[in-house]
């Protein structure tokens, strides 16, 4: 499509049947299906390619740095372009860090003063075992994926059909990252669940419920090529960090990827009923739901349609793997199945060149802002820049598939690193290291590649919609369930017609859990105002990397709507009702929930005289007791509207 639009742009006209002249399709590039395809020296060799090796640990100046094997790595590198690390980060910084990180929510009053009163070595590894082990965890590390895999509760377009029971992937996703189940078993699941072997009701459920992010695309009720080409792009694009879709009407114009590779695997998709298929299954505990899923359909090799034209059709094509990853000799596919279980089990071999190494650089993306590799979802030849550092990435890749493929594993291993602890702050670096014989980083690599500090980063949307009801006290910490569901809008309950989208907005306000439960609605992502200013991606494709804009409408929001002004009103009611504290306690409360910190005598000061100035500024006609509410009211907003409160350092 983005191809298609810059020729439209440049003055291409498309022909009477909707599609490319020959001038831009075969004829010009001429579609390969063969399985032996001729491929450059550059093609073939490029790194991300070929498995990922084992490098040993290198040797590093300063031995006492490093507290993984990761920081080895980091520090090497540092030293060979004489950089000096920055020091550690703060505690509170580093608390409030983590637990954004692992949870997507501000770290307690009670968890800040106990990690402060606990001096001993193992503090910090204490408190990341504990986030790990919280709820939270799979609620906030889910939210990620499901940007990957396009994630949403309607089909989008005119009609916009609910997707009634899309809620239950996302509650199977959220179980299954609490459960640190293994991600190659979480692909397979994915990839072909249903043709798992089968399992007491726990296993069938998930096993059953994993393949629903197939059925989550706006093309799913499309023509099967076009549900195939949504399924294709979703699943490479979140799995190996290229989008094999783009090969669809002609090779890939950058990659070593054939029209041969996208029918190839288009057959495996088409061989599978996926339009709207549900199953009913039995919980565990004895309920029974409906689940999207997917079941075996008439097994069939494709096609090739000339130019994307389903009218003019090339040679047919075996279902296989694409070549340049797979190889030119592959087992042939059983001829009574898609090919879905074979192509799970490849994707989660340990030897794979990418889905390791893709989901692993998912995982340092989320905790330092940037992918070693920067585009998280492009890994080809076509990527801007390879991986700023090769043999880290590696390491990360066999690690993850050394500990089980598990992901609590590597988050920990992360975490607890110097690299990841190291301050954010660009001044510290220069005061930390005065001497003479290093350079100075700042100058050098301001854009910090080789990770000489930390990356200060802003909150994402739902991370920020979140905190400010967990600071107000109004957060419901309830799992799971669904508003579609509750308003009993099924999967024909088309949303713009007898009032239903306003039924679904007039309730969605109302929705006082963590973000990630509320109802993704397709082409109305307006109705979350403050997700959308703040960059809440749509989701009609998959989104490995977040923007982070800063704008003007995003600072009226914070000082004008009407979801923040509440939250800081239920702030100011709950300082107030505490009886045992003075104005200075609360303000020291206030910091701490708000900031993750203590507040400066200075703010202190500032903050007593913010509320006795605006005490005096309201009308004589307000009662003493809501006078003195808005003003808490008041000054609870003002932290809201800080740039500490929005960004994580």
């Amino acid at each position: 499509m983005r191809v298609l639009l810059v020729l439209l742009f440049a003055g291409v006209s498309l022909t009477a049947d909707g599609v490319l002249p020959k001038a831009f399709g075969d004829d010009a590039k001429p579609a390969d299906s063969s399985p032996h395809p001729v491929f450059t020296d550059e093609q073939r060799t490029h790194w991300s390619f070929q498995p990922p090796t084992r490098a040993p640990l290198p040797t590093v100046k300063d031995t006492s740095w490093p507290r993984q094997p990761i920081d080895n790595f980091v520090l090497a590198t540092l030293d060979a372009h004489r950089f000096h690390p920055a020091p550690p980060a703060d505690r509170t910084t580093l608390l409030r860090r983590v637990t954004f990180g692992l949870t997507g929510l501000p770290p307690s009053r009670r968890d800040i003063e106990s990690f402060l009163a606990d001096d001993s070595p193992e503090a910090f590894a204490r408190v990341v075992d504990r986030l790990l082990a919280s709820h939270h965890y799979g609620e906030q590390w889910a939210r990620h994926w499901l940007d990957v895999v396009r994630y949403a509760d309607s089909l989008g377009g005119t009609a916009n059909f609910p997707f009634a029971n899309a809620y239950r992937y996302r509650d199977y996703v959220i179980r299954a990252f609490n459960k640190d189940k293994p991600f190659d078993r979480f692909v397979l699941e994915l990839v072909a669940g249903d043709l798992l072997p089968a399992g007491d009701a726990e296993v069938e459920a998930d096993r059953m419920t994993g393949p629903g992010a197939l059925l989550l695309g706006p093309y799913i009720l499309n023509d099967k090529v076009d549900a195939a080409a949504d399924q294709i792009g979703m699943l490479t694009r979140a799995l190996i960090g290229m989008d094999i879709s783009c090969s669809r009407c002609h090779d890939h114009p950058f990659e070593p990827l054939t029209t041969g590779d996208f029918y190839a695997l288009a057959g495996i998709f088409t061989s599978t009923e996926s339009k709207r298929f549900e199953r009913d299954l039995v919980l565990p505990g004895g309920d029974k739901i409906r689940v999207l899923s997917v079941k075996e359909g008439k097994v069939e090799n494709l096609k090739v349609h000339l130019r994307g034209d389903p009218k003019t059709l090339g040679d047919t094509v075996s279902r296989r793997f694409p070549v340049i990853l797979a190889g030119r000799s592959q087992p042939k596919l059983n001829d009574k199945q898609s090919g879905r279980l074979e192509l799970a089990r490849w994707l989660t071999r340990g030897d794979h060149p990418l889905t390791a190494r893709v989901i692993a650089n998912r995982i340092w993306q989320r905790h330092f802002g940037v992918g070693l590799v920067t585009d998280p979802d492009n890994f080809g030849v076509s990527a801007v820049a390879g991986p700023s550092n090769h043999q880290l990435l590696d390491w990360l890749a066999l690690h993850l598939v050394d500990r089980g493929w598990s992901l609590k594993a590597l988050h920990r291993t992360i975490v607890l690193s110097a690299t990841y602890q190291q301050s954010s702050s660009t001044a510290a670096v220069s005061a930390s290291n005065p001497q003479s014989s290093t350079r100075d980083p700042r100058t050098t690599d301001p854009m910090n590649h080789l990770l000489w500090r930390q990356n200060r980063r802003r909150l994402e949307a739902e991370e920020i919609r979140d905190s400010l009801l967990f600071v107000s006290g109004q957060l419901d910490l309830t799992m799971g369930g669904s508003l579609l569901a509750r308003l009993g809008l099924g999967n024909a309950a088309e949303l713009k017609k007898n009032n239903r989208l306003q039924l679904v907005v007039n309730h969605f306000g109302n929705i006082l859990q963590r973000s990630i439960y509320r109802p993704v609605i397709r082409t109305e992502l307006h109705m979350a105002e403050l997700l959308q200013a703040f960059d809440f991606p749509g989701r009609d494709e998959a989104t490995g990397q977040r923007q982070a804009s800063t704008n003007a409408p995003q600072a009226l929001l914070l000082m004008n709507g009407p979801f923040v002004l509440d939250q800081a009103r239920h702030s100011a009611e709950d300082l107030l009702a505490d009886q045992r504290l003075d104005d200075r306690a609360r303000v020291q409360q206030l910091y701490l929930q708000s900031l993750g910190r203590a507040a400066r005598s200075d703010e202190v000061t500032a903050a007593i005289e913010f509320i006795t100035s605006w005490n005096r500024g309201l009308p004589n006609t307000t009662g003493a007791k809501d006078r003195r509410t808005m003003a808490w009211q008041s000054l609870c907003q003002a932290m809201f509207m800080l740039n500490e409160f929005v960004y994580v350092d």
